[in-house]
C-alpha cells in the first residue's frame, strides 16, 4: 500500500488536519430518508486528516474498531493508533500513540449473499455492509439496520478500513475510512443519517 513518507526524522506517523472539504469530490452520499426528521440535517464530512508514515515504513494493514481510533500496523511490526479527542462533532485533539491495543478483533461476519454481480464483501461495522464493485473500484457503505440495504455512501477511491458507531437514540452514525487519495493516506470522519 502506498502512502506518502513522513519528515526524515520522525519515527511515527505524522498526522495532519486537512480542509473537511479536501477530497469531498470523490464521496457520494445516498438519498435522505425523507421519513427521518429534518432537524437532524443531513449527512456530511466531520474531518478529514492526511496521515504520513515514517520514512521507509510500508503499510501491512489498518484496523478500525469503531470511528475511532485508527491501528495502523506497519510491515516491519510496529504498530501505532491513532487516537481523536472529539467534542460536539468537533475534532479537538488527535493523538499518535506507539504500540497496538490489546485485544484482537472480533472474528469475522458471515459474509451476506451478494447485492449485486461483481461485488466483493469489504466488512462490516455499526449495522453497516461495506462493498467494492470490482468493476468500477467503487465501494458502497450500505445500512442494513431497517432488513434491506440502503446506500449511505459511496466513495471513489480505495478504501482500506471502515469503522463507525451509532448513536442509539438518533439516526446519526460517525463513520471513519481509511483511504488513498492519489496515493495518500487519509482518515475521513463523517456523520451519516441512517434510517
Amino acid at each position: 500500500m502506498s502512502a506518502r513518507a513522513a519528515p526524515p526524522a520522525s519515527s511515527e506517523p505524522v498526522v495532519v488536519r486537512l480542509p473537511k472539504e479536501a477530497d469531498a469530490q470523490f464521496f457520494t452520499f445516498g438519498p435522505r430518508d425523507a421519513h427521518i426528521p429534518a432537524r437532524f440535517g443531513s449527512s456530511r464530512i466531520l474531518w478529514q486528516l492526511g496521515i504520513a508514515l515514517p520514512r521507509g515504513a510500508r503499510l501491512r494493514d489498518v484496523i478500525v474498531p469503531s470511528w475511532a481510533p485508527a491501528i495502523l500496523r506497519l510491515t516491519d511490526g510496529r504498530c501505532f493508533s491513532i487516537n481523536l479527542d472529539t467534542s460536539n462533532e468537533q475534532l479537538n485533539k488527535v493523538t499518535v500513540t506507539p504500540g497496538c491495543p490489546n485485544g484482537t478483533q472480533p472474528p469475522p461476519a458471515q459474509i451476506p449473499t451478494p447485492l449485486a454481480p461483481g461485488l466483493t464483501y469489504k466488512g462490516r461495522t455499526w449495522l453497516m455492509d461495506v462493498w467494492n464493485d470490482t468493476a468500477t473500484g467503487v465501494t458502497t457503505i450500505y445500512s442494513t439496520s431497517t432488513g434491506r440495504s440502503v446506500p449511505l455512501l459511496s466513495a471513489r477511491v480505495p478504501v482500506l478500513a471502515v469503522g463507525g458507531m451509532g448513536s442509539p437514540d438518533t439516526p446519526q452514525t460517525e463513520l471513519s475510512l481509511i483511504c488513498l487519495v492519489h496515493h495518500r493516506l487519509r482518515m475521513i470522519t463523517f456523520n451519516l443519517i441512517t434510517p
